[in-house]
């Protein structure tokens, strides 16, 4: 690595990887791929400032690589440009946008040109990450600050909740309650570091057993609106983060509370199939709004916007770290979001 900002050249024309390699690379890092495979196969391990594509390609043509590379939201921000000799028509450039890419670049055009527009297009991204960085910076210095203060309350509490001096119930029950708020408000931000700093909460998964897991998911669902059963648990490990699939069950069945008839029961999944255990949530229902419009688009619809930002995206996101991802099967007669992660040691 180089510092700079990393721009990718994708196309099967070697003379076009040389040429514009050699004018992006006065101030860019620049990797080049002649396939759509190929920058599939390292996409993850890179961290582009740009992305440029040829239309025409051996394989996923940069349309279609376009479209894959809009599936990972971790890169949403790179812009894309559709770089090619294919012409400029209407149809052409609609068809470019809508795959997800920011610019429709001719070759046809003068090189220093394009590359004036490739550069503009870097110096935006690299503005906006900067400016993302402060705001994550910002957010977590307050994350901080919020969790040491309600560490004090909690702590406060608790040593007059053990006060030997005679009391009486209504404080025991005030001061219990005081405490149980405290440490809801406690997971909350940690969640919210979870989903500002993804890249920060990964680490090595640990084993445990699912029944561990559900006993997790016990204690955060005292806040449930509604009633929720838990399953007898299969006699099966899994390997992760404990606490983010914990957390990540709960905010589903927060996506399912608000959707359903009033006293309608929630139903938690936990089940070994083959080599996996599958977890989810049910509702023996329909739900409204549906779930779909939720779990499978890149941009949250306007009615998932408010407080249900934080379920559905920490859902996701906590799923995306475990390499998985919610399949969702509703109807008006049952509603299901269920996940699969390998069973541990074969268990």
């Amino acid at each position: 690595m180089t510092g700079r900002p990393l721009v990718v050249l994708v196309d099967d024309e070697p003379q076009i990887l040389e040429l514009y390699g050699k004018l992006l690379g006065k101030w860019y890092e620049v990797r080049r791929f002649a396939s759509s495979e190929e920058l599939l196969a390292q996409l993850a391990s890179l961290a582009p400032a740009l992305l440029v594509l040829d239309w025409i390609l051996p394989d996923l043509d940069g349309v279609g690589l376009c479209r894959r590379i809009r599936e990972d939201r971790s890169i949403d921000s790179v812009p894309i440009a559709l770089f090619t000799g294919v012409e400029p028509t209407l149809e052409n450039v609609q068809t470019a946008f809508d795959a997800g890419a920011q610019i429709f670049l001719h070759k046809g055009d003068n090189p220093n040109v394009l590359v004036a527009q490739m550069r503009a297009l870097v110096d935006l991204h690299e503005r906006l990450a900067a400016h993302q960085r402060l705001q994550a910076t910002l957010l977590s210095a307050l994350r901080h600050d919020i969790a040491n203060w309600l560490t004090g309350v909690v702590t406060g509490a608790q040593l007059l909740a053990m006060d030997p001096a005679p009391a009486g119930t209504e404080r025991k029950v005030d001061l219990g309650h005081v405490i149980s708020c405290s440490e809801h408000l406690r997971h909350l931000v940690d969640d919210l570091g979870e989903v500002l700093h993804p890249d920060l909460q990964r680490a090595d998964p640990e084993p445990f057993l699912v029944k561990e897991l559900l006993a997790d998911l016990a204690g955060y669902l005292a806040w449930a609106k509604r009633p929720v059963r838990l399953p007898d648990p299969p006699p099966a490990r899994i390997a992760g983060s404990r606490r983010r699939l914990g957390r990540a069950l709960y905010y589903l069945v927060r996506t399912f509370e608000d959707r359903l008839p009033k006293g309608q029961e929630i139903d938690i999944v936990a089940y070994a199939m083959g080599g996996a255990v599958v977890l989810g949530v049910r509702a023996r229902c329909g739900v409204q709004p549906p779930l779909a419009a939720a779990f499978e688009s890149r941009a949250l619809p306007a009615e998932e916007l408010g407080p249900r930002v934080l379920p559905v995206e920490y859902a996701k996101g906590a799923l995306r770290q475990h390499g998985t991802a919610p399949v969702i099967a509703e109807n008006e007669r049952e509603t299901r979001v269920s996940f699969s992660i390998p069973a541990f040691g074969g268990s």
